[in-house]
This record gives C-alpha cells, sequence and structure tokens, in this order.
C-alpha cells in the first residue's frame, strides 16, 4: 500500500503516524552519527601527512622593556616599546615569521603590529632575541589599556613560524602608570 508524505503529515492513519515517526527517529540517528564523525577526511590525513599548523601553539617567553629597569609604561608615553620574543635552546627566533606577530591585550578585541624588528641577544644568554619595536602610544589606545593605571597588563603576542608547522603565543606583563609619575 502506497502511503503520501501529505497522509503521513496529516496522520489520517494510526499506522501512518508510527512509520512517521520510525523515519524521524532513523534520520535524527543518522544526522547525529555524521554530525560525530565530524568533516570527511582530507587527502593529507589519509596519506599520513601532517597538517600545516599544529593544533596548540608553541609557548614563547615575552619580556616587555627589557632595557629598563621597572617593567612599566606611562600612560602618556611617546615612541617605541620593545616586547621581546626571548631565544633559547628550544626556540630559534629567526625561525618566526615577523611579518605575522601580532599585539593584543585582554580588554578589547583590537590588535596592533611591530612597526620594526631586528634580531639581538638582549637577555645575553647566547641566543639571538627577536626584538620588536611598537608605537607606544598607538598600542596604549587602541589596546585600550591607556587607563588602567596601577595595573599589570598583559601584553599577548601571537604569531606563526615561517615554514607555518606551528603558531607561536607568549605574554609579557607591563605595569601602566599615571602620566604625573
Amino acid at each position: 500500500m502506497y502511503v503520501s508524505l501529505g497522509e503521513i503529515l496529516m496522520g489520517s492513519r494510526k499506522e501512518n503516524r508510527a512509520a512517521f515517526k520510525k523515519i524521524l527517529l532513523l534520520l535524527i540517528i543518522t544526522s547525529c552519527t555524521l554530525i560525530a564523525a565530524g568533516p570527511p577526511a582530507s587527502a593529507d590525513s589519509e596519506n599520513g601527512a601532517e597538517p600545516l599548523l599544529s593544533k596548540t601553539p608553541l609557548e614563547i617567553e615575552i619580556a616587555v622593556n627589557p632595557d629598563k629597569n621597572a617593567n612599566c609604561l606611562k600612560a602618556s608615553e611617546r615612541g617605541a616599546i620593545k616586547l621581546v620574543v626571548l631565544g633559547s635552546s628550544a626556540l630559534n627566533v629567526t625561525g618566526i615569521d615577523p611579518d605575522s606577530l601580532k599585539i593584543s591585550s585582554e580588554k578589547n578585541a583590537a590588535v596592533v603590529y611591530p612597526s620594526a624588528f631586528i634580531y639581538e641577544d638582549i637577555s645575553e644568554d647566547g641566543f639571538e632575541d627577536l626584538v620588536l619595536e611598537v608605537n607606544c602610544h598607538k598600542m596604549l589606545v587602541e589596546l585600550g589599556i591607556r587607563n588602567c593605571f596601577c595595573n599589570s597588563i598583559p601584553l599577548n603576542v601571537r604569531g606563526e613560524l615561517k615554514d607555518g608547522s606551528s603558531e607561536i603565543k607568549g605574554t609579557g606583563m607591563t605595569l601602566i602608570l599615571p602620566s604625573l609619575l
């Protein structure tokens, strides 16, 4: 016996409603199974190749204003601030793509970019460091941290390695001082 979808939806017969519920349950189970399985595997994962970026970012150590006695910024400070990605035996900073680096804070979603960079052993530990120069006033205003007086503020640095194998991230802390000090 042929039953139209209209008859099932109208619920004209008790057995049609039962059949509709079974079909609906089968569709729900199939959908859930497909969602749980995730997206189809790519050709790269089938042949054993790793994805380009690792899922867990490589943690880097950041120093803010390392050449100053106190790690602080005045709210009215002009010029450049130094953020340093510290090199180590585990991290050769020349492998970092400087153009991918961005600085953010927890105050808002804005980011600022370094205006210049150099390689230098700032920490004097025998490992080259990546020294980033950032416009201080622009950073304070755009990241919304200019009025965070007497608070220690995290400056987050994110980027990736030149070979695209990993994302990098790190946080350096700085104290924001009122302009009068």
